[in-house]
């Protein structure tokens, strides 16, 4: 998909999975779906949902995702612990959208052929120059991470989560219920520059959820080489056990 431009569009802009049901065995789609240089925006649901497969994602803006949760820029939700995703991103420009750029919900709870603990399976990200802006100083996440273990998941998965060369304005970064049982994220070249009337509890936010009943010991998250500057908030870095 090249030189392309989605825009009103009622769903997602882009949308790779097992549409309209769960897998309910492994299965990795073996193309991979490139889409390069095109503009995705004013779309209800999502920019670009990614639940299943191999996506490239390079010299794309994606903005105004407005209407119906998540209303990210780019959100990577398996549907099932069978799912497998491997997102590649480079040079993406996004901005406005209500759910933030750049999400990982790993929180899917399933129940496969009557098993009662399923772990999920590989998940990849690898970002390479990342830009996303709020223009009014109200916070969407520009990454988010997230993990929730249910009834039929536990363990985490396994995969890998590289970003580089990031920067965000008027947003901040929200790790939630991560541990050693999930890949380590690690995060090489933050910069975040957020408007001093922008009230914010953390610029980078690190938390375990109240009544979360997985791994207790949050972590497995590096940031290196990172610049951080917000007047608005309490914190730059929030490492928050409830």
């Amino acid at each position: 998909i090249a030189g392309s431009s989605w825009n009103k569009v009622l769903h997602d802009g882009v949308y790779v999975g097992a549409l309209g049901g769960q897998l309910t065995q492994y299965k990795l789609f073996r193309n991979k779906v490139l889409v390069y240089n095109s503009e995705i925006f004013n779309c209800r649901r999502q920019g670009i949902s990614l639940i299943n497969g191999q996506v490239d994602v390079i010299d794309c803006t994606i903005h105004n995702i407005s209407g119906t949760a998540p209303s990210a820029a780019i959100d990577i939700e398996p549907n099932s612990v069978n799912e497998y995703t491997d997102l590649y991103v480079k040079n993406l420009n996004a901005y406005d959208c209500d759910g933030g750029g750049i999400n990982m919900y790993a929180n899917y709870a399933s129940k496969i052929d009557g098993a009662v603990t399923n772990k999920l399976k590989y998940h990849k990200l690898r970002v390479e120059g990342f830009h996303y802006e709020n223009t009014s100083p109200v916070n969407k996440y520009g990454l988010y991470f997230s993990y929730n273990e249910g009834v039929g998941r536990s363990g985490g998965f396994d995969g890998s989560i590289e970003i580089n060369n990031v920067v965000l304005k008027n947003s901040s970064v929200y790790i939630v219920n991560w541990s050693e049982q999930n890949p380590r994220i690690e995060i090489d070249g933050l910069r975040v520059v957020n408007s001093e009337s922008m009230s914010i509890e953390a610029i980078v936010k690190y938390t375990r959820s109240s009544g979360y009943l997985g791994d207790f010991n949050i972590g497995n998250f590096t940031m290196l080489n990172y610049e951080l500057t917000s007047l608005g908030a309490s914190y730059g870095v929030l490492i928050n056990d409830n």
